[in-house]
């Protein structure tokens, strides 16, 4: 869905739900919160946000790989 640049990694965001997407909620080059809302996507079934499931944060570099 989307790519997140920070410092040290650029981590790839998938879509945790098919269908469209309906509202985005953010410009390119704005900064997000973790944990809000990227953008609204209308599925085959309603999907309330309290029911779709967390995405994990991305661990920085040095930890996913083991480089110091």
């Amino acid at each position: 869905m989307c790519e997140v640049f920070t410092d040290k990694l650029v981590a790839k965001i998938p879509s945790t739900h098919d269908g469209v997407i309906k509202k985005i909620n953010y410009k390119n080059d704005d900064i997000c919160l973790v944990g809000h809302t990227l953008v609204e996507v209308e599925t085959g079934e309603e999907v309330s946000a309290a029911q779709t499931p967390a995405v994990e944060a991305a661990k920085p570099i040095s930890q996913s790989t083991g480089i110091q």
